[in-house]
């Protein structure tokens, strides 16, 4: 509307001016009036939310009456103007601590400490495709940057990835941009809403993704694992402009918004493997890119028959505070233990949960394909 010449005014929560004040940057509108109340209007009675409207209203008039002026850009906008960023200390160790310092400072780390991505560093993950760094491979949202192939290496280095794990990288953020995943609601959710990749096909073995013990980590055997996992929460924060307490306004927070991927155990499984089940041949490798709000773990130590292990599978999902996806792992004893060892037996699993909890399972678009040779 302001683009427009039409006046306009954001009324928001004070705890939630910091992510009011990116998107309005992110919209090209970065001086918008805001009003604040102190609190969000969820669960206030009527009376509160009408005096919070009455003790903003001067600032409403005041927004369509005066020209805009906002706050200069701050240090962290400075710095991304920038192409490079020049360290230095007393030796490599020391200057390597100086940029971790600095990218703390300026919301671009995960908490970890992070792989200096040197220009030698970059050049070598980016012998992983042959796709030209300069490529815009999509735009992300919650701050609409443009994520080339260029800025997806960068990060990857962060990381700590290899260069076969950028193929992998760039169909995630592929995946992620399509509208059915409707990035910019996981992103700046106050839910603890994360990517979830799973990887089938052959390159799930190259690379070494583990998808059985500790498969969600810690340790060496989840290494391709978290680093992969790890390197698309930095891409969302640092390309995507979804970082924590300016676009990111989750609550508490979750241990997976660090990283989720797996591999799934198809060697291992009676089921048709997701890839397969959604059109693509066994040969093929594909990422598909789920939403994780949070993982609640079902024990079943008693039951033996697939009908009662199912049960208390449902009455799981069906306690849990808000399931919205209705994907679930199950590990091989589940399967070895019981009958249910037909290749159609998921269809038996779905009609089950159906009947207890009410709920068809959600359909959506299949994974993204890699294609062949260096798969990507």
């Amino acid at each position: 509307m302001e683009k427009n010449g039409t006046p306009a005014i954001g009324i928001f929560t004070e705890a939630f001016e910091r992510d009011a004040r990116a998107s309005c940057r992110a919209i090209g509108v970065p001086f918008l009036p805001l009003a604040l109340v102190p609190t969000i209007l969820s669960n206030e009675p009527p009376d509160t939310i009408r005096g919070y409207g009455e003790a903003i209203y001067p600032k409403v008039v005041e927004a369509f009456t005066k020209v805009p002026t906002g706050p200069g850009a701050t240090s962290t906008q400075e710095a991304e103007e920038q192409e490079a960023l020049t360290f230095h200390g007393d030796d490599l160790l020391d200057a390597a601590e100086a940029i971790n310092r600095t990218l703390v400072e300026y919301n671009w780390s995960d908490g970890f400490p992070l792989v200096p991505p040197t220009g030698s560093r970059v050049d070598r993950m980016l012998a992983g495709t042959q796709k030209p760094r300069d490529q815009i491979v999509a735009v992300l949202e919650p701050g609409f940057g443009l994520a080339t192939v260029e800025k997806i290496a960068i990060n990857a280095v962060m990381a700590g990835c290899q260069p076969g794990h950028l193929p992998v990288l760039i169909a995630a953020v592929e995946a992620m941009a399509d509208p059915y995943y409707r990035l910019r609601a996981v992103s700046c959710s106050t839910g603890p809403h994360a990517p979830l990749l799973v990887i089938n096909g052959p390159v799930a073995k190259e690379l070494k993704v583990n998808s059985g013990l500790c498969c969600f980590g810690p340790g060496g055997p989840s290494y391709a694992n978290t680093v992969i996992g790890r390197a698309v929460r930095l891409i969302m924060m640092n390309i995507g402009h979804a970082r924590p307490t300016d676009s990111d306004m989750d609550t508490h927070g979750m241990p997976h918004k660090y990283s989720a991927c797996i591999a799934e155990a198809e060697g291992n499984s009676p089921w048709i493997p997701l890839h397969v089940s959604r059109g693509y041949n066994q040969d093929t490798s594909t990422v598909t890119v789920f939403v994780a709000r949070y993982m609640l773990d079902i024990n079943d130590a008693g039951n033996y028959t697939p009908e009662h292990i199912l049960r208390r599978i449902a009455i799981g999902m069906s306690n849990g505070a808000s399931v919205f996806t209705g994907h679930w792992l199950a590990e091989p004893r589940i399967y070895r233990r019981t009958a249910l060892r037909d290749r159609d037996s998921h269809k038996m699993y779905d009609a089950h949960c159906l009947v207890i909890i009410g709920s068809a399972p959600r359909q959506g678009p299949g994974p993204l394909q890699l294609d062949q040779g260096r798969g990507e």
